[in-house]
């Protein structure tokens, strides 16, 4: 695991929203698929909407 003082930490920017819904959609616990997601109005025009605030 990377130490803090060598990780490069940043606010997440409207082009990250593709990777954000990749890695939320690839982990094997708490599995949700978009179509869940968008479900609960969860999708990456939401979520860009979001960051426009």
């Amino acid at each position: 695991m990377a130490k803090p003082e060598s990780m490069n930490i940043r606010l997440v920017q409207g082009e990250d929203v593709e990777t954000l819904f990749e890695i939320r959609t690839s982990v094997k616990e708490n599995y949700q698929s978009r179509q869940e997601i968008a479900k609960l109005g969860i999708t990456p025009a939401s979520v860009a909407k979001m960051l426009d605030k």
